[in-house]
């Protein structure tokens, strides 16, 4: 991948239970907590062909740094204070991690704005649906850097696309090689791959590698043969 984009993943972060984040799993001495969570595989009865089937599935959202202390995430993903109270965001949780140092833990402190809006109207017509969430985190975060975003007009369709997150709650992964394929209202649809744990992730556009919007929606992830799971490769 683009240099640019793999030193811009260290500004994304994946949504993890607080439980999974206790003094219980704390080593006082490497400062980390270990890594809980199933493997992909058997939590979701994977074909044995199905990448990153062996990997652990550790969160359950994306999100991304544009302040110093400033996060955006899917508005789904933060749906009050309670969301906020129960989960921590994680930096760098990477394939092969089996602990994750607590200094790339950190707390939702309080949601600055948030906004969960669909209507079966807004859906049919794609041009006022909302769904994204902004939230304070405990404390600065000092070795990434805030991502740069649109700030007035839109992606064009055709556009080249890349998205950072979580599939599936996996290790980091970074899904390039797509374009938008339509845009409409504050929308746009790309043929991006992406999972549930995507949700919030940020996509960008490939050539100026600002963020253009906040993942939120896909088709549906696994589809059942008969006898295991498989990626939907519907496009």
């Amino acid at each position: 991948h683009d240099a640019r984009f793999r030193e811009m993943a260290k500004s994304v972060a994946t949504r993890v239970r607080a439980d999974y984040l206790t003094t219980d799993e704390y080593d006082e001495e490497t400062n980390s907590y270990k890594v809980l969570g199933s493997e992909l595989g058997s939590s979701m009865n994977l074909c044995a062909n199905e990448r990153f089937a062996d990997q652990i599935s550790y969160g359950d959202c994306s999100g991304f740094l544009v302040g110093e202390d400033i996060f955006v995430t899917a508005g789904h993903c933060m749906q009050g204070q309670y969301s906020c109270d129960s989960y921590k965001w994680v930096f760098g949780y990477k394939k092969g991690m089996d602990r994750v140092s607590a200094d790339k833990v950190y707390k939702c402190k309080s949601i600055v704005s948030q906004e969960m809006k669909y209507s079966v109207l807004s859906i049919l017509l794609f041009d006022s649906s909302k769904d994204y969430a902004v939230i304070r985190l405990d404390r600065k975060v000092t070795d990434a850097k805030p991502l740069r975003f649109r700030t007035k007009g839109k992606i064009k369709a055709k556009s080249k696309v890349i998205v950072i997150g979580h599939p599936s709650g996996l290790p980091m992964k970074i899904a390039d090689d797509a374009r938008v394929k339509k845009t409409f209202g504050n929308l746009f649809m790309t043929n991006l791959d992406t999972y549930g744990g995507n949700s919030g992730s940020p996509v960008f556009n490939q050539e100026t590698g600002l963020v253009e919007g906040i993942l939120v929606q896909g088709a549906e992830d696994y589809v059942d043969n008969g006898y295991c799971n498989q990626s939907n490769h519907e496009t």
